[in-house]
């Protein structure tokens, strides 16, 4: 057994125990198994406490040797499992005694009885061709060469699941086609950041073609130069059918930025993303635990940003309900902010019970998934919003937009931890692209409003109405646009606008006045505070 990172570097730790648990998990039905039958089935002699902490060292001694692809291995209070939208297991055809003299996971017994007794029936669930184990993960961190492919054993077949499968098309032009693949190949990392799927290339299919999945949906860009102009376009379909599913095609003057960095490909690109984490839901709509996880997980992001009270209520329970530890981390991210957005809105029954559960849900999310890209791109901004001690934002988003450059969430959680810090300059030109990178997707409204207060707070009036303005049309119960659009006309002489934002913010909020904005510490408008926009005899006025 071995396995190899994206660069063909062999990261098998060196441990017994840690390279059992590899195999153990690698040969679990969705690379799964809980805490307790790992500590009894590798540390059966020992206590439960001691197993736990045996358990414990383990696993970092995995983390350690995968280095960078640590995010693959995940783990929670009940149970460790591996990231199946990141890690493949081949069973090799030809039987390694036939060709190798050795057989299945030959070298790695350990002294435990309860090891053994896996270790007896796995070798005899497995064909008498099964051959060693390889892990691989080809877009995401860990990759192994694969050599002939054969159909797994009936009793270690996974349930079916969506694949990516990224296709680009060629124009025959080599400097266009390697533009295609590496657009291809940033929206498939992009669509990570959203949920756990496999994804291949299409040079690997061949090695996955004994995984018939039961639908694949197909990724294909395009680019082609026109002289003067180049065109991009991105194409979504699913498999075998062909029925398009998303289309975009974009064309770009040449005297533009590069196009791998025009705002409107990365646009685009994030939106084929958001597509095909969408499309990955509702193949994955069995009963299957990762199903029905995605499904309560993707529901509870929409109800979240309703900004409804009565819809985030029912967010929460669907956030709390997502079992599967492959979506897990994501889901208690996302909980965290929810109950976040709940404590500044003033909307919590026990805010300060509602802000532990925040930090607390935090904690889950970066113990299970510190790898995930949207995790700490949501946990910097936590800290933010909640000025929570002992944190570093700046750093937590630092890492975010290093681990997907193209990630929306992560390029907005730096302007706003620029801003925290001071920088407001720096800060204003990070969330105006944040915001052109997030221009297309459904909960755009959210970059808007994070827009108009880097623009409020650079002295830009104008641009910080109109950022506010877009984002009610897009979510008319959203309240900070509310508040900050009717200080911003009142400050721009707009009355009747004024008057009319009023009455919509009491029928939300009745105790709302300029008065709590401006002197009301804890009130949800420090950008305003911070600046001379209402001044005592706006308030004497009013």
């Amino acid at each position: 057994m071995c396995v190899r990172d994206a660069e063909g570097t062999d990261v098998t730790p060196r441990g017994a125990r840690a390279r059992a648990l590899i195999a153990i998990l690698a040969l679990s039905r969705n690379m799964t198994r809980s805490r307790r039958w790992i500590e009894s089935t590798l540390w059966s002699s020992r206590d439960p406490k001691q197993a736990g902490a045996s358990l414990r060292q383990t696993l970092s001694e995995i983390r350690r040797s995968f280095g960078e692809a640590k995010g693959v291995l995940l783990a929670d209070r009940s149970s460790v499992s591996f990231d199946t939208s990141a890690v493949f297991v081949d069973l090799l055809e030809g039987r390694a005694d036939a060709a190798t003299g050795e057989e299945l996971l030959e070298g790695l017994e350990i002294n435990d009885p309860a090891y053994s007794e896996w270790l007896r029936s796995v070798r005899s669930a497995c064909r008498p061709e099964a051959a060693p184990l390889v892990a691989q993960t080809p877009m995401s961190g860990m990759e192994a060469e694969a050599q002939s492919p054969a159909q797994p054993a009936p009793s270690e077949v996974a349930a079916q699941q969506a694949r990516l499968i990224v296709a680009p098309d060629t124009s025959g032009n080599r400097t266009e086609d390697a533009i295609a693949h590496a657009l291809g190949r940033q929206i498939a990392r992009s669509v990570l950041d959203h949920v756990p799927v496999e994804i291949s290339v299409a040079s690997n299919m061949p090695k996955l073609s004994h995984r018939a999945a039961t639908s694949d949906i197909c990724l294909a860009p395009l680019v082609l130069d026109h002289g003067k102009t180049s065109m991009v376009s991105v194409e979504l379909s699913d498999s075998p059918q062909g029925n398009l599913l998303w289309s975009e095609a974009l064309t770009l003057d040449v005297s533009g930025p590069p196009i791998l960095t025009a705002p409107d490909v990365i646009a685009s690109a994030n939106e084929a993303a958001e597509q095909i984490a969408r499309q990955v839901v509702l193949i994955n709509s069995g009963e299957g635990t990762l199903d029905q996880s995605l499904a309560k997980l993707d529901l509870g992001i929409t109800e979240t940003f309703s900004m409804e009270a009565d819809r985030m209520r029912r967010a929460d329970g669907l956030f709390a309900a997502v079992e599967d530890p492959r979506a897990k981390g994501l889901a208690a991210a996302w909980r965290s902010l929810l109950a976040t957005m709940q404590v500044v809105e003033r909307t919590a029954p026990d805010p300060v019970l509602r802000r532990a559960e925040a930090e607390a849900y935090l904690i889950e999310a970066m113990e299970v998934r510190p790898a995930n890209a949207t995790v700490l791109a949501v946990a910097s901004q936590i800290i933010n919003l909640l000025a929570l001690p002992g944190y570093d934002a700046l750093a937590m988003a630092q890492a975010a937009v290093r681990l997907s450059r193209w990630n929306p969430m992560a390029k907005l959680a730096l302007g706003l931890a620029q801003m925290r810090k001071g920088d407001i300059v720096e800060a204003h030109r990070t969330i105006e692209m944040s915001r052109a990178y997030a221009s297309r997707l459904r909960n755009k409204h959210w970059w808007d409003m994070c827009y108009s207060l880097a623009a409020l707070a650079t002295g830009r009036i104008d641009d910080a109405i109109s950022a506010a303005e877009s984002a009610l049309v897009f979510h008319p119960q959203f309240r900070p646009p509310m508040r900050h659009l009717y200080a911003l006309y009142l400050h721009k002489g707009r009355m009747e606008d004024a008057e009319a934002m009023l009455t919509r913010m009491r029928a939300v909020e009745p105790d709302f006045s300029l008065r709590m904005m401006r002197q009301d510490p804890s009130y949800p408008a420090a950008t305003i505070r911070r600046t001379t926009l209402i001044s005592q005899s706006d308030i004497a006025a009013v």
